[in-house]
Order: C-alpha cells, then structure tokens, then sequence
C-alpha cells in the first residue's frame, strides 16, 4: 500500500528520528490547501501555527512524502504520535482502485485529485481546526 502524508509548518523541519524514520524525504509538490496561521498551540508557548482553513486560508501548495509503512493505521498512528494529539484529529483519504475518475461536471477535491495523479492508495494528514479568533 502506497501511503503519502502531506506536511507544511514544524512537521517538515521538527519532525522527530522516531516519525523521520518512517518516511522518505520531502517533495515539495503536494496538493493545493488553503492554509493560515490560525491555531493557537498548546505545546509551542502559545504561537500561532498553520492549519488548513478553507475560510481566511491562504492556497499554498503543501509538502509530502512516502510513509515506509505498508498498513494504513501505522502510518495514521506515526503522525498521530509525531503531533501529539488525537487519532481523529488525524484525517485519512483512501483510493479504491475499482472507483472510476470522477465525472468532469464533479471536480474532485484537491487531495483526492492530487492523490489519483500519483497512484497513490490513500493520504493522510493533520485536521487541526483553528482555535484562533
């Protein structure tokens, strides 16, 4: 199972050895997000951090890699642990091979777009929600 994990902010750059050590390098060709500094941390002295908000975001093309994990829930459960929070603050995408292209009248979202372009079978990424006013 090919699983990419999408990254932008402390992820790319603080990731830790033991998250690092379970993926490739960074690409810097991910998909288009609208991102914002729009989360307050908890763990980071209260500084504002970059979070996908599809309101007051900012469309940035995001980084990924290649998880090394072949099953889907140790990939979910690397990030999970590299971020320090919740299983379901973690979101997933999965690719069913059988599923045909999108309609052209039905735009796809980027990820899923993104991810069929590279014959991916799922992604996964952070879903904080913002936190900031």
């Amino acid at each position: 199972m090919k699983v990419a994990i999408l990254g932008w902010g402390s992820l790319l750059w603080e990731g830790g050895p033991e998250f690092d050590r379970w993926h490739t390098d960074w690409m810097l060709d991910g998909p288009t997000l609208k991102l914002e500094f729009s989360r307050i941390s908890d763990t980071r002295l209260g500084a504002l951090t970059l979070v996908i908000d599809d309101e007051h975001g900012t469309s940035n093309v995001v980084a990924w890699c290649l998880s090394k994990r072949t099953n889907l829930q140790d990939a979910l459960c690397d990030l999970r642990a590299r971020e320090g929070t919740a299983l379901e603050k973690i979101r997933q995408l999965v690719l069913s091979p059988e599923a045909k292209e999108p309609a052209a009248a039905h735009q796809p979202e980027p990820i899923e777009a993104w991810a069929r372009a590279r014959k991916l079978d799922a992604v996964v990424w952070t879903a904080l929600k913002s936190n900031f006013k």
